[in-house]
């Protein structure tokens, strides 16, 4: 038969909801008593570590290249992200629908006037956009939104002259300049 004994101790109640997380998240604890027990050996050893021969060395060396690894691992995580997003980006660029779509906005895309007198009350014509919204040109142009929002995209990106304004409301308004 073993022997081991109890230890009690009392805490404030947000440390252990703390510490019952870390257990949580950390496959490599799996109870409130290991981890304090290692949290307690942990902190023997660094009592003890000057008096080890390049004990706290050994220590922070593998810290280190812990670290180093993780940091390789975003790093390649990122690359990642990067190569796919600029996939993406060439897709809506290169995508011939999405040019000939944003060729479609840009004849229709009012001015920062019209916008304003819609805004004053004025009603456009049959053939006019007045508001300058997403939802305005989708349905003008019977395309969905998230086109017309990656068309307006390609516009801004390749045409100096197409532009945003939040002053109308809540939604942003696209419009060019002649």
């Amino acid at each position: 038969m073993s022997e081991k004994s109890r230890f009690n101790m009392v805490i404030p109640e947000k440390q252990k909801e703390r510490w019952e997380e870390y257990v949580e998240e950390n496959p490599d604890v799996t109870s409130l008593s290991q981890l304090v027990r290692q949290a307690v050996e942990s902190e023997i050893a660094q009592g003890n570590a000057p008096n080890l021969s390049g004990g706290s060395d050994e220590v922070a060396r593998e810290r280190l290249s812990e670290l180093l690894e993780d940091t390789k691992k975003i790093r390649s995580g990122i690359e990642n992200i990067e190569d796919r997003l600029y996939h993406v980006e060439q897709e809506v660029r290169d995508n011939p629908e999405i040019s000939e779509l944003a060729a479609d906005l840009f004849e229709i895309l009012p001015s920062r006037e019209d916008i304003e007198d819609y805004h004053k009350g004025r009603q456009p014509g049959q053939n006019e956009v007045g508001a300058g919204t997403v939802d305005e040109f989708a349905e003008r142009l019977g395309t969905a939104e998230p086109r017309i929002e990656r068309a307006l995209e390609k516009l801004q990106n390749e045409i100096a002259l197409v532009y945003t304004t939040s002053e109308f409301g809540d939604e942003t308004r696209y419009y060019k300049e002649e």
